[in-house]
Protein backbone atom coordinates (compact mmCIF):
# COMPACT_ATOMS: atom_id res chain seq x y z
CA UNK A 1 0.00 0.00 0.00
CA UNK A 2 1.42 3.51 -0.95
CA UNK A 3 0.44 6.56 0.96
CA UNK A 4 0.40 9.96 -0.45
CA UNK A 5 -0.06 13.00 1.85
CA UNK A 6 -0.82 16.35 0.12
CA UNK A 7 -0.18 19.43 1.54
CA UNK A 8 -0.26 22.95 1.20
CA UNK A 9 -0.31 24.95 -1.85
CA UNK A 10 -0.56 21.04 -3.78
CA UNK A 11 -4.02 21.01 -2.16
CA UNK A 12 -5.25 23.79 -4.52
CA UNK A 13 -3.79 22.38 -7.58
CA UNK A 14 -4.54 18.64 -6.75
CA UNK A 15 -8.38 19.66 -6.36
CA UNK A 16 -8.59 21.89 -9.64
CA UNK A 17 -7.65 18.74 -11.41
CA UNK A 18 -9.84 16.41 -9.73
CA UNK A 19 -13.15 18.67 -9.49
CA UNK A 20 -12.34 21.01 -12.93
CA UNK A 21 -10.33 19.20 -15.63
CA UNK A 22 -10.61 15.47 -17.02
CA UNK A 23 -7.16 14.45 -15.01
CA UNK A 24 -9.21 12.27 -13.11
CA UNK A 25 -11.72 10.79 -16.26
CA UNK A 26 -10.29 7.49 -16.48
CA UNK A 27 -11.01 6.03 -13.16
CA UNK A 28 -14.50 4.84 -12.01
CA UNK A 29 -15.77 6.08 -8.79
CA UNK A 30 -16.41 3.40 -6.58
CA UNK A 31 -18.26 6.09 -3.39
CA UNK A 32 -17.87 9.49 -2.77
CA UNK A 33 -18.25 11.06 0.68
CA UNK A 34 -18.72 14.79 0.71
CA UNK A 35 -19.50 17.15 4.37
CA UNK A 36 -20.80 20.71 3.92
CA UNK A 37 -23.57 21.92 5.86
CA UNK A 38 -24.99 18.78 5.29
CA UNK A 39 -23.35 15.39 4.30
CA UNK A 40 -23.75 13.63 0.96
CA UNK A 41 -23.19 9.77 0.20
CA UNK A 42 -22.76 8.94 -3.39
CA UNK A 43 -22.80 4.93 -4.56
CA UNK A 44 -20.85 4.74 -7.97
CA UNK A 45 -22.50 1.71 -8.52
CA UNK A 46 -24.56 1.89 -11.41
CA UNK A 47 -28.45 1.22 -11.56
CA UNK A 48 -29.01 -1.12 -14.58
CA UNK A 49 -32.31 -1.14 -14.64
CA UNK A 50 -32.24 2.80 -14.64
CA UNK A 51 -29.79 2.22 -18.26
CA UNK A 52 -30.93 1.83 -21.64
CA UNK A 53 -28.24 1.41 -23.61
CA UNK A 54 -26.53 -1.66 -23.21
CA UNK A 55 -23.17 -0.17 -23.24
CA UNK A 56 -23.80 1.33 -20.65
CA UNK A 57 -25.19 -1.84 -18.94
CA UNK A 58 -22.13 -3.73 -19.26
CA UNK A 59 -20.26 -1.57 -16.35
CA UNK A 60 -20.39 -1.81 -13.35
CA UNK A 61 -19.69 1.26 -12.00
CA UNK A 62 -19.82 5.12 -12.84
CA UNK A 63 -17.16 6.90 -14.27
CA UNK A 64 -15.51 9.75 -13.08
CA UNK A 65 -16.27 11.78 -15.61
CA UNK A 66 -19.91 11.23 -15.80
CA UNK A 67 -20.52 12.04 -12.05
CA UNK A 68 -17.28 14.80 -11.91
CA UNK A 69 -19.89 17.59 -13.07
CA UNK A 70 -22.52 16.83 -10.16
CA UNK A 71 -20.19 16.73 -7.18
CA UNK A 72 -18.53 19.96 -8.26
CA UNK A 73 -21.99 21.86 -8.14
CA UNK A 74 -22.26 20.52 -4.62
CA UNK A 75 -18.56 21.92 -3.65
CA UNK A 76 -18.35 24.53 -5.42
CA UNK A 77 -18.72 28.17 -3.24
CA UNK A 78 -16.33 30.06 -1.00
CA UNK A 79 -16.25 27.63 1.68
CA UNK A 80 -14.08 24.82 1.27
CA UNK A 81 -15.63 21.35 2.03
CA UNK A 82 -14.61 20.14 5.67
CA UNK A 83 -14.24 16.37 4.71
CA UNK A 84 -13.81 14.25 0.94
CA UNK A 85 -13.96 10.49 1.11
CA UNK A 86 -13.71 9.59 -2.26
CA UNK A 87 -12.82 5.43 -3.84
CA UNK A 88 -11.51 5.23 -7.37
CA UNK A 89 -10.42 2.29 -9.05
CA UNK A 90 -9.40 1.45 -12.27
CA UNK A 91 -11.81 0.30 -15.04
CA UNK A 92 -11.61 -2.86 -15.62
CA UNK A 93 -10.54 -3.42 -18.69
CA UNK A 94 -7.64 -1.28 -17.75
CA UNK A 95 -6.68 -3.31 -14.74
CA UNK A 96 -6.33 -6.49 -16.48
CA UNK A 97 -4.45 -4.86 -19.11
CA UNK A 98 -2.01 -3.91 -16.20
CA UNK A 99 -2.39 -7.12 -14.22
CA UNK A 100 -4.20 -10.56 -15.04
CA UNK A 101 -4.67 -11.66 -11.45
CA UNK A 102 -5.62 -8.10 -10.22
CA UNK A 103 -9.40 -7.73 -9.38
CA UNK A 104 -9.74 -4.10 -8.85
CA UNK A 105 -7.00 -1.61 -8.48
CA UNK A 106 -8.22 1.30 -5.72
CA UNK A 107 -7.09 4.66 -5.03
CA UNK A 108 -8.64 6.46 -2.26
CA UNK A 109 -8.92 10.08 -1.32
CA UNK A 110 -9.17 11.83 1.89
CA UNK A 111 -9.11 15.56 1.97
CA UNK A 112 -9.48 16.33 5.92
CA UNK A 113 -8.12 19.51 8.10
CA UNK A 114 -6.45 21.09 4.77
CA UNK A 115 -4.52 18.01 4.22
CA UNK A 116 -5.00 15.36 1.77
CA UNK A 117 -4.71 11.48 2.34
CA UNK A 118 -4.34 9.28 -1.06
CA UNK A 119 -3.36 5.41 -0.12
CA UNK A 120 -3.66 2.55 -2.68
CA UNK A 121 -5.01 -0.80 -2.75
CA UNK A 122 -5.80 -3.67 -4.79
CA UNK A 123 -8.19 -6.79 -4.64
CA UNK A 124 -7.00 -9.87 -6.56
CA UNK A 125 -8.80 -12.42 -8.20
CA UNK A 126 -7.13 -15.58 -7.40
CA UNK A 127 -5.22 -15.68 -3.47
CA UNK A 128 -1.33 -15.07 -3.91
CA UNK A 129 1.49 -14.67 -1.07
CA UNK A 130 3.18 -12.51 -3.75
CA UNK A 131 2.68 -8.28 -3.68
CA UNK A 132 3.35 -8.11 -7.17
CA UNK A 133 -0.39 -6.14 -7.76
CA UNK A 134 0.06 -3.78 -5.29
CA UNK A 135 3.61 -2.45 -6.43
CA UNK A 136 2.71 -2.38 -9.84
CA UNK A 137 -0.72 -0.09 -9.27
CA UNK A 138 1.77 1.92 -6.79
CA UNK A 139 4.45 2.67 -9.82
CA UNK A 140 1.00 3.31 -12.19
CA UNK A 141 0.14 5.78 -9.61
CA UNK A 142 3.24 7.42 -8.92
CA UNK A 143 3.97 8.14 -12.91
CA UNK A 144 0.26 9.22 -12.59
CA UNK A 145 0.98 11.65 -10.76
CA UNK A 146 4.48 13.08 -11.92
CA UNK A 147 2.55 13.11 -14.93
CA UNK A 148 -0.18 15.42 -14.01
CA UNK A 149 2.17 17.41 -11.77
CA UNK A 150 0.68 16.31 -8.53
CA UNK A 151 3.28 16.46 -6.00
CA UNK A 152 2.99 14.69 -3.09
CA UNK A 153 5.43 12.85 -0.35
CA UNK A 154 5.47 9.77 0.74
CA UNK A 155 3.99 9.00 3.97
Amino acid sequence: MLSINISGTEIKNFMNKLLKTDCFDRFDIRSFELETFISYTINGMLNNDYLEEEKEKKKQYCSWTEVRPYIFGLIKGKIKPKCIKAVFSLNTKETLEICDNAAAMFLNVIFQEDNIYCTTATAQKNFSLEKKEDYIWEEYIKTFFKEKEIFYTVK
